[in-house]
């Protein structure tokens, strides 16, 4: 019986992995699941981590201009749950991607203040809020928030 439990609490992680590490994955489904992962708290560690290891690849190997700005905050606030296994170069990218966006008003008017909250949290939580990503960020979701205050 235990062996028949413990097959069966990995099998979701052997499909979700298998899911992740297909070249066809939209970047709406990696952010979709690393963010149910990441509020179900079923973190890089035990079962769990080869899905994240092939979550962060996929990311990675997809061009994040494809990724909806809700997308891109969904990932930032997923990875920063997952403390001590989300790669670096994932989350310099994603600052990098976001910063350009928000320098463009355009651009910067697609992120919601709740995204650029989270996004900003994100970011202070894996220490990064002094990166140039991380201080725009910062900065966006300040004038955001001033923006939406009566």
């Amino acid at each position: 019986s235990d062996t028949r439990d413990t097959a069966a609490r990995g099998e979701p992680c052997h499909v979700t992995a298998a899911l992740l590490s297909t070249q066809l994955v939209e970047p709406r489904v990696v952010s979709s699941v690393l963010h149910s992962l990441a509020a179900a708290r079923l973190t890089g560690h035990g079962p769990w981590e080869h899905v994240w290891r092939d979550g962060a690849s996929a990311a990675l190997a997809s061009d994040l201009r494809e990724y909806a700005p809700q997308a891109l905050s969904n990932l930032a606030w997923a990875l920063a749950h997952n403390r001590g296994s989300a790669p670096s170069d994932l989350l310099d990218a994603i600052a990098i991607e976001i910063t350009a966006r928000l320098s463009s008003p355009h651009s910067a008017r697609s992120f919601t203040p709740q995204g650029l909250a989270n996004t900003a949290w994100a970011f202070a939580e894996v220490s990064r809020p002094a990166s140039a990503g991380g201080a725009a960020i910062g900065a966006a979701a300040g004038r955001a928030a001033a923006a939406a205050s009566p």
